[in-house]
């Protein structure tokens, strides 16, 4: 079944409506802020208004960003970091306490939703635990984690 994804899928997540972005412009602190994402997928940043990072990864909206701000910042440097991934669900169901669907805040770990969900419950096989993702292709894929 293969092993559960990596960080690398933060490269490839888009940035939805709702997520809190910490955005940071290096050695210009006055310009790092913390923004939610409006429901038209976009940010207000100081100095250079609303951006569109709505449906971008967080490397192209970090390029985004850097673009707008470079007509009053030489060579800015931007980084972007999703903290609460609000536009995003996990589900847990099965062998736990409370099933449900539950908000992605920052990078939940699987145990982390577990506790969400109440924790395990006394029939629970703590064992084996089996995350399914859904992918882009449509298509589900199966993680068995002991």
């Amino acid at each position: 079944m293969g092993p559960p994804p990596t960080d690398e899928s933060a490269a490839t997540y888009r940035i939805g409506s709702q997520d809190l972005l910490q955005i940071e412009v290096f050695r210009v602190e006055d310009l790092s802020t913390q923004e939610r994402v409006n429901e038209e997928g976009f940010v207000s940043m100081p100095l250079i208004g609303a951006v569109q990072v709505g449906g971008l990864t967080p490397p192209e909206a970090e390029r985004q960003i850097g673009e707008r701000l470079r007509r009053y910042v030489r060579d800015p440097q931007v980084n972007l970091f999703v903290t609460e991934y609000a536009s995003q669900d996990v589900t847990v169901a099965g062998a736990v306490k409370e099933s449900g669907v539950f908000p992605l805040k920052g990078h939940t770990t699987l145990l982390q939703a577990i506790a969400q969900a109440g924790g395990i419950s006394e029939l629970a096989n703590d064992e084996e635990v089996v995350i399914f993702r859904t992918l882009s292709t449509g298509g589900t894929q199966a993680y068995v984690v002991n």
